[in-house]
């Protein structure tokens, strides 16, 4: 499968896209009962398609993502075929943790305020290598999150510019 199917608990959220799915497909909610009745395979078959759907229209709709973890921040900023990625990386102690609900002014003022331990910011860009939707689903998959905004890539892209 190109992403991934659905869970119990995301297509509950979803019910009212996929009874719309449905009915894009010309299946009204009695033929839904008698297909779940009578082929539970293709109700596999509707609920992948589905998941794909889903997928595909929130991933087209990203242009930044966020991972982090208590001394490393990487964010992503996705174009139509590249992505780039904007660091930080906490080398020795500090009192900062960048998993905290913090924004990155917030993080930075943070840092200073504790002594300023080692801050080393890292940048790199690749091309994309499969497709842009499929190399969000990966980030996603290995725990990076939606940024709306991309706040943070931009602070970092500033502070990389003006080192």
């Amino acid at each position: 499968m190109q992403y991934r199917r659905l869970n119990v608990d995301e297509l509950r959220e979803l019910e009212l896209e996929f009874v719309r799915f449905l009915a894009q497909n010309g299946i009204p909610a009695s033929e839904w009962e008698r297909i779940k009745s009578h082929q539970p395979e293709r109700v596999d078959t509707l609920i992948d398609e589905f998941s794909i759907e889903v997928f595909e229209q929130t991933l087209s709709k990203v242009a930044y993502l966020e991972w982090r973890s208590p001394k490393d921040i990487k964010t992503f900023h996705f174009q139509e075929d590249k992505i780039i990625m904007n660091g930080l990386l906490l080398k020795g102690e500090a009192a900062i943790d960048f998993t905290e609900d913090l924004s990155g002014e917030q993080m930075l003022e943070s840092w200073q305020a504790s002594g300023m331990a080692g801050l080393q910011l890292f940048s790199a860009e690749r091309p994309i290598r499969t497709s842009r939707n499929q190399e969000i689903f990966i980030l996603m998959e290995q725990g990076a999150l939606i940024s709306r905004d991309g706040a943070l890539f931009q602070l970092l892209e500033r502070l990389k510019t003006d080192s």
